[in-house]
């Protein structure tokens, strides 16, 4: 897989994003991606979706990345895009850095404050926006107390990485509340004690996709330790939920793609990168597995089994 070329002819919404500059014609997006899984590839579609009715037209290039370096460069810069839009942290990684003076429109990326994409929500600053895949703390510690409606003292393992996130949570837990039992790690030597003590003091685990704490050792020792424990967990993504966790909540991926697509009719309608803000999902499914809830002796109510996008 080199380059897909595909010209998309797409209309701006000026409305959506109430903005009367002039419309730039002719743009050129080239769309850099470093895998082919599923999610990717619903992503690239929920993208071609939001720019296929644009007018004047754009023409927009799949270029896949088979590798990071120079050639990979040169041949990102032969395609002269006034926009690159970037699928996954990998991607986006490179494109910020070898191209500072082109704008990058992010989707599928996890944390993309720690990942050093954008400075904040609010401010993303630089070069860089984008769809991201995170789904606010508290509309998950929300959704654990309407999945658990007895809990009362949520546990969670971070390190340095997700200092930020486990800050969002103790706001989230104090708003609802709930008690936050917090320990900080530095080495995945730790993980197993700090899980066990968890298991000792926690109503139950909130977990995040923190990269010390993603391995699947780590994910396989707590499904473990929190079974024998009877401790309901709370996974960071529906991979986690099939091998064991209780629950999770996940973003559609193709709505992911749509809304970077947006923003990227914004840029080209002529706002700023760095004034236009990342957005989060606004179409998050719930997973359940009815199978760790029968080990745990948990009841789940009808209308969450109802609105649940899988069950296992």
């Amino acid at each position: 897989m080199r380059h897909i070329a595909a010209a998309v002819v797409c209309s701006l919404c000026l409305a959506v994003f109430g903005v009367d500059a002039p419309v730039i014609a002719g743009q050129r997006i080239a769309v850099l991606y470093s895998d082919s899984t599923k999610h990717t590839q619903r992503t690239i579609s929920g993208l071609e979706w939001s720019l296929k009715s644009c007018d004047p037209p754009c023409e927009m290039f799949q270029h896949y990345l088979s590798a990071i370096d120079e050639k990979q460069k040169s041949e990102v810069a032969a395609l002269k895009p006034d926009i690159l839009i970037t699928i996954g942290s990998t991607a986006t990684a490179f494109a910020d850095k070898n191209f500072p003076a082109i704008p990058v429109v992010f989707a599928k990326v996890l944390n993309p404050i720690e990942s050093g994409f954008i400075k904040s929500w609010d401010n993303p600053g630089g070069h860089v926006t984008g769809a991201a895949l995170d789904i606010p703390v508290l509309q998950q510690i929300q959704k654990f107390s309407a999945v658990i409606p007895s809990l009362k003292r949520i546990g969670v393992v971070y390190t340095s990485n997700s200092q930020r996130l486990v800050e969002e949570a103790r706001k989230a837990c104090a708003t609802l509340g709930l008690t936050l039992v917090e320990i900080k790690i530095g080495t995945s030597k730790e993980l197993p004690a700090a899980i066990d003590s968890l298991c000792r003091v926690a109503d139950g685990i909130w977990t995040i996709a923190d990269e010390l704490l993603s391995s699947p050792q780590f994910i396989r020792h707590t499904l473990v330790e929190t079974l024998r424990a009877k401790i309901p967990i709370m996974g960071f993504n529906q991979n986690f939920v099939e091998n064991g966790a209780l629950f999770c909540l996940e973003a559609d991926y193709k709505f992911i793609g749509r809304q970077a697509g947006e923003l990227a009719l914004a840029l080209m309608n002529g706002k700023s990168v760095s004034t236009i803000k990342p957005t989060v999902p606004d179409v998050v499914y719930l997973y359940l597995n009815l199978k760790s809830g029968k080990l745990l002796n948990i009841d789940f109510a009808p209308e969450l089994i109802s609105v649940a996008k899988e069950t296992y």
